[in-house]
């Protein structure tokens, strides 16, 4: 997803997401706040056309 919008290089993905997991490790959320997540991020998937699997 992060390609298709543009915001990560398929040529060198493993720099950027390697920080964005230790971002995210970080980040301590509740059920709710990780739930919100879930919610937000399947909806840029559906409004991108893209399939979504749980």
């Amino acid at each position: 997803m992060l390609t298709q919008i543009g915001f990560l290089s398929a040529d060198n993905p493993r720099q950027l997401m390697v920080r964005v997991r230790r971002m995210f490790s970080r980040i301590r959320m509740d059920r709710m706040e990780h739930n919100m997540m879930r919610g937000m991020l399947k909806d840029i998937q559906h409004k991108l056309g893209r399939s979504v699997e749980n």
